[in-house]
């Protein structure tokens, strides 16, 4: 028994996690030394302190409700968080599981410091926010390139469509004319018409090849300054 004892006593004073036994009145009565190193006081300290006078101020009404549960409604808490100030006046997070036993007064609890989790969960959410905008941005940027590529594609097109009708009704007449002179003139106008074609064309081909094969196509100097002419 004596060695039972002991090896209950050797794990809850030799256990990283915070193992404790609490009153119902708010005063710790056993403490594993993990409380010690954690939060700097002496176990004496700890023992005669409520321990509702080591929680933030800001986390108080929620602590309370939770002690409400343990003492009132005799129910089990798990992974409630609280902040505790530690003896060097800094507060460390730390998270609980709690179960009640009425017949003795007691509350039987186990905490761990999430201190540096909550830090790091902290870092990955601003990461997780910094991508987000980043990608709105890049979506905002894209959309806006896209209506501008678009623009500009949209009146070659237009005139390519209008410069084949041209030519066709051209033809059209070329077939129907015997005057030599009337075909020369036509003959040149389908031509200019067809180089026309070519050139909006070529146009067209180079801004889409470009958007294929380059992430930055939205650079395309033709496209920002307007600078290609027909």
């Amino acid at each position: 028994l004596e060695r039972k004892i002991m090896e209950m006593d050797n794990f809850f004073y030799l256990s990283p996690d915070l193992l404790c036994e609490a009153t119902m009145n708010g005063y710790f009565q056993k403490v594993s030394r993990s409380f010690v190193t954690e939060l700097g006081y002496s176990e004496e300290e700890l023992l005669s302190t409520p321990f509702i006078e080591l929680v933030h101020p800001d986390d108080l009404h929620d602590t309370m409700q939770v002690m409400q549960q343990l003492v009132e409604q005799d129910k089990s808490i798990a992974f409630f968080h609280n902040r505790y100030r530690c003896k060097d006046g800094h507060y460390i997070t730390l998270s609980w599981n709690a179960i009640p036993h009425l017949p003795t007064e007691t509350i039987y609890a186990t905490a761990r410091n999430i201190t540096k989790l909550e830090l790091l969960q902290e870092e990955i959410n601003r990461n997780k926010i910094r991508e987000i905008e980043r990608s709105k941005e890049k979506f905002t940027t894209l959309s806006q390139m896209t209506k501008m590529v678009s623009h500009e594609l949209l009146e070659p097109a237009n005139l390519i469509i209008g410069f084949a009708d041209v030519a066709e009704e051209m033809i059209k007449e070329l077939a129907e004319t015997n005057d030599l002179q009337e075909i020369a003139d036509l003959a040149e106008r389908i031509e200019l018409d067809l180089k026309r074609i070519k050139k909006h064309s070529e146009f067209i081909s180079m801004v889409l090849n470009k958007m294929n094969s380059e992430a930055d196509w939205y650079q395309i100097p033709s496209v920002i300054n307007r600078k290609l002419q027909f």
